[in-house]
């Protein structure tokens, strides 16, 4: 039976996007992009495949990703999962 296709990627922030943990940054820092990281969005995107934001930082961050011009706007409903805990 062949695979369901996948329709969405929900991307964590810190040490996937970018090697950094974005809140412990000095002030006026922000975070760089992962250059792979940038090639895989743009390669989904063109597969059809929607972006989104999973992350347990501080809700803060998405100033980051809204600010930067290589990731602004290729994300849809960013969500905060700071809340959510899992057991096991």
């Amino acid at each position: 039976m062949p695979a369901e296709p996948v329709k969405c990627v929900a991307w964590d922030l810190d040490g996937t996007i970018w090697p950094e943990v974005a809140v412990e940054l000095p002030p006026g820092r922000r975070p760089r992009p992962f250059p792979a990281a940038l090639r895989a969005i743009a390669l989904l995107e063109q597969r059809g495949i929607v972006n989104s934001l999973a992350s347990r930082t501080d809700p803060s961050v998405i100033a980051f990703v809204e600010g930067d011009p290589a990731l602004a706007g290729r994300f849809v409903a960013g969500r905060d999962a700071s809340s959510i805990h899992v057991e096991g």
